[in-house]
């Protein structure tokens, strides 16, 4: 039974993947051929040959009854028949150069000269040639009688004339005649010589086909085959005709000790009226320069699988036989002698030849018609389909892998809100910590201060002639000795030594000089002292307190009456910063980061907003 592949296809994309059943019958047997044309490649799935004598088939409603059976089994398909040759008239003819619109009223009038039937009672197709020979506007003509087609169509299809096929059903796709398919068949066959004679020995006729320039120009047959050999196998042997077949195609009976005189001497006459036909179409046919020798001789049909057959027919005469090939298109290992016929119109039914004519009826092609637009329709439906599915599957490809990317960016947020969040709490920490201990750190950088004041003034002391009476910071000196000192956790007294009207005054000290030199010369040690303590880089400015700001705190008996002086040191602003992280604002709570409603941080060294500033 047939292989099924991809049975679905064939109903969802037809032209893509179509099914045929080929019928080819014969007096004797019916040859049926499945042939798969998937996405343009066409494969043979199942062939099978059915004894219509053993099978007790004779009437022609037992063989529709038995097909009828049978065609469920090779799956879903579509149907082409095989025109016994000697049923249609084939000619070569050469019509007048005319436009497209007579041609057909030319090829009606050529149809009604070759037949001398009524036009209604015939059917028939064209094809054009290329030129060849004397031809120069070759046609290809096929006609047969309606009749005996629609007989054909209802005896293995069932279909009756003028009937409407049912939807749902085989189709009809093609009729041909024998010669035509082996035409068809042939352009399947490479090499082939462009110059050839195809011949299919069948049960009671042979057709034969000549092939000129690559293309097909003549088609016959003649009343003799296979069952004319087995007849007088079976006279010459004395048995029956069936074991006569079998005892012919399992024997050599032409050459060697088996050989047997009459059935050699039949044989060697259908050869003769073989190369009669050849030669007259040779004849014919002067213009294309052909001759025996170089037309081959191709030979398929039952008839061709008897053995010894070729190299008996070879012994004599100028044409030469060969068989045809094993398979068509590279398919399996097994005999397609008997099926080249079947494989011929299944390869024009699928559109696969050139110069392609059919003896379909005119309301089944209109039929075909109808039904290969509506295929074209749904592959393009399917393609428009396919195409809207792939750019929907693109599309949602490219929003997932956005969502993803968003989702990376969210999750990379998050982490990044609780890494600050984590970064505020830890500084939020160290600013309680700086603010515990920069009181500590302030007075050790005051008693630094100090004490490099105190070196820098032993500095500049070295030769000169004074003595320092008094060294105290503003509160002390202005206070004198009944102000104490101020608690370490208090803000300390600013009494500005240098008048001024814009910063608060830095870290200052006083110094009192006592300098025994009379008049100019103690002036001048006076401002040499001043004028060196002027370079320590610890001094913002360096200078003479004013006479009337100086205090009496110095005991006489140390000094000289107006000779001491009083310094007024101011140290170079340079406190301990304050603490850069303290933002005085609470952190915002997990909530407030979701919703976004924590109030906007200041950066680091801008200034804090005033309360009653607006944005503008």
């Amino acid at each position: 039974m047939a292989d099924a592949v991809a049975p679905g296809l064939h109903w969802l994309l037809p032209l893509a993947g179509q099914r045929l059943l080929v019928i080819d019958p014969g007096s004797r047997w019916c040859k049926l051929l499945v042939v798969e044309a998937l996405f343009g490649r066409t494969s043979v799935v199942h062939r099978q040959t059915i004894d219509l004598q053993e099978e007790g088939l004779l009437a022609a409603e037992e063989i529709h009854e038995h097909l009828q059976t049978l065609m469920p089994q090779l799956g879903p398909h579509d149907v082409a028949l095989v025109l016994p040759q000697h049923r249609v008239i084939n000619q070569l003819v050469e019509l007048p150069a005319t436009t497209a619109q007579d041609l057909p009223k030319t090829i009606e009038g050529e149809v009604a000269r070759l037949s001398g039937l009524a036009e209604g009672s015939l059917l028939h197709d064209f094809a054009p040639l290329k030129p060849f020979g004397r031809y120069q506007n070759p046609h290809w003509i096929i006609l047969s009688q309606a009749d005996e087609v629609w007989s054909q169509i209802q005896q293995f299809t069932g279909t009756e004339e003028g009937a409407n096929p049912e939807a749902g059903a085989a189709a009809l796709l093609e009729i041909a005649p024998a010669g035509q398919a082996l035409f068809a068949a042939s352009q399947a066959v490479l090499p082939l010589p462009s110059h050839a004679v195809l011949v299919d020995l069948g049960a009671n006729n042979t057709v034969v086909a000549i092939r000129a320039h690559g293309q097909g120009v003549f088609a016959t047959s003649f009343p003799l085959g296979g069952n004319q050999f087995t007849e007088v196998l079976a006279k010459c042997r004395g048995c029956g005709v069936d074991e006569a077949e079998l005892l012919k195609r399992s024997t050599n009976l032409l050459t060697g000790p088996g050989a047997v005189p009459e059935f050699a001497a039949v044989l060697q006459d259908w050869q003769t009226q073989l190369r009669r036909t050849v030669t007259e179409w040779i004849e014919d046919n002067p213009e294309a320069e052909l001759s025996l020798a170089g037309l081959p001789v191709f030979v398929c049909g039952g008839g061709a699988a008897q053995e010894g057959l070729f190299e008996f027919l070879n012994r004599w005469g100028q044409l030469r036989f060969e068989p045809w090939p094993a398979d068509p298109e590279g398919e399996g290992d097994w005999p397609m002698t008997q099926y080249w016929v079947a494989y011929g119109v299944a390869r024009q039914a699928l559109g696969r030849t050139a110069a392609r004519v059919s003896l379909l009826p005119t309301g089944l092609r209109a039929h075909r018609t109808r039904r290969r637009f509506w295929q074209r329709v749904q592959l393009t439906n399917a393609l428009l389909l396919l195409t809207v599915a792939v750019v929907l599957a693109v599309g949602t490809w490219q929003k997932a892998r956005l969502c993803h990317r968003k989702e990376a960016l969210a999750a990379k947020t998050r982490n990044a809100l609780e890494v600050a969040h984590t970064v505020e709490l830890l500084s939020r920490r160290l600013s309680a910590e700086y603010d515990q201990i920069r009181p500590v750190l302030q007075r050790q950088r005051e008693t630094m201060e100090t004490l490099r004041t105190l070196a820098a003034l032993q500095e500049v002391r070295g030769n000169k002639d004074f003595w320092y009476l008094l060294f105290a910071d503003p509160v002390s000196y202005f206070a004198g000795t009944t102000l104490p000192l101020p608690a370490t956790n208090q803000a300390p007294l600013t009494t500005s030594l240098f008048p001024t009207n814009s910063l608060p005054a830095g870290r200052e000290f006083v110094a009192e000089l006592c300098s025994p030199a009379e008049g100019e010369d103690a002036r001048g040690v006076f401002s040499q002292v001043v004028e060196d303590l002027k370079r320590e880089p610890l001094f913002a400015k360096v200078d003479a307190l004013p006479p009337e700001r100086k205090q009496n705190l110095v005991d006489p008996r140390v000094s000289i009456t107006n000779h001491w002086f009083a310094i007024a040191i101011e140290l170079a602003r340079d406190d301990l910063p304050a603490n850069p992280t303290h933002s005085g604002q609470p952190l915002p709570t997990p909530r407030e980061r979701k919703r976004g409603t924590a109030g906007a941080r200041p950066r680091p060294g801008s200034a804090p907003a005033s309360p009653g500033a607006t944005n503008r």
